[in-house]
Formats: C-alpha cells, sequence, structure tokens
C-alpha cells in the first residue's frame, strides 16, 4: 500500500504512535521510571553526555561491563573538550599577556 491508499483511519492510527510507548529489540530502556531519551531531551544534553546516560541507564538489563566501557568512552570525549579548552584558553592568555 502507497501513502496515498492509506485510509483516513490508518492515518489516526499512525498520527498517535507515542515513540517512547514502543521499543524495538528489547525492554531494557522500560525498566526504569522514565526512558534515558525523556531525560536526555527534558535537559537538552548533547550527544555524548545523552550517550553516557544511556549506557549508565541500560547496563544492568543489557550489556553490562561493555555499557559501562562504552559510558566511560563518552565520558572520555567530554574530558578531553574541557581539557582541550582550558588548553586553548591558557594558550591565549600567555599570548595576550594576561595572568
Amino acid at each position: 500500500m502507497s501513502l496515498n491508499e492509506a485510509t483516513a483511519r490508518e492515518w489516526d492510527k499512525a498520527a498517535n504512535i507515542i515513540p517512547k510507548d514502543t521499543q524495538v529489540g528489547g525492554d531494557h530502556y522500560t525498566k526504569g521510571s522514565i526512558q534515558p531519551i525523556e531525560y536526555i531531551m527534558a535537559n537538552d544534553l548533547g550527544f555524548a553526555e545523552g550517550n553516557v546516560v544511556k549506557y549508565v541507564t541500560r547496563h544492568k538489563y543489557k550489556n553490562g561491563i561493555e555499557d559501562i566501557k562504552k559510558a566511560r568512552h563518552y565520558l572520555d570525549f567530554i574530558l578531553r573538550e574541557y581539557l582541550d579548552y582550558e588548553a586553548s584558553e591558557k594558550k591565549y592568555e600567555e599570548d595576550e599577556g594576561i595572568y
């Protein structure tokens, strides 16, 4: 069936789909009181921060140590951003004679 052949009822049914009510590939995100995506979106987290939340939240129900390692990997990206920023600020201050 093409999109043009869908009935009004089918369109109404499709429009009422709530993404957080479905999970593809398991139930590990629905075990807590809120899903990680709800927290991530409500707090406007970036990609790396969101992945930390995701992997820490699901590690008990899905991949254990592997998920903790993945969370740590994304924390390393975040840490590297801070360290690079601090180094660039220090270099700027030294170049400008600001102490």
